[in-house]
């Protein structure tokens, strides 16, 4: 138990699970609260509840380029000279689908 908040427990899980896995163990009952990324397939299975708890985070993004661009990308002041440039998206990326969905 907590000692702040006694009504609650807490059980580390004792190494990784998959999503998948969270979901069965939600529906069974066997787990409480997982985070999951949004998506409308899983927000008709499971009730979400719309708390950052990554406060946001998981869409930033940094530029991974090559040696030598360095110069290239420092010239960028704008939007504008950012879309000159093609970018690449992990195919398995979690937020590919919702980027391909708003075009």
């Amino acid at each position: 138990m907590l000692k702040d908040h006694p009504n609650y427990s807490l059980k580390a899980n004792d190494g990784p699970i998959t999503e998948s896995r969270q979901e069965a163990d939600q529906q069974s009952g066997a787990l409480t609260i997982a985070a999951f990324e949004a998506d409308k397939d899983i927000e008709e299975r499971l009730t979400p509840i719309r708390i950052p708890i990554l406060k946001g985070l998981l869409g930033h993004r940094i530029f991974i380029i090559r040696e030598g661009e360095q110069k290239r990308f420092s010239r960028i002041n704008s939007f504008n000279d950012l879309l000159k440039l093609k970018a690449g998206q992990g195919k398995l990326w979690s937020d590919t689908q919702i980027l391909k969905s708003s075009g």
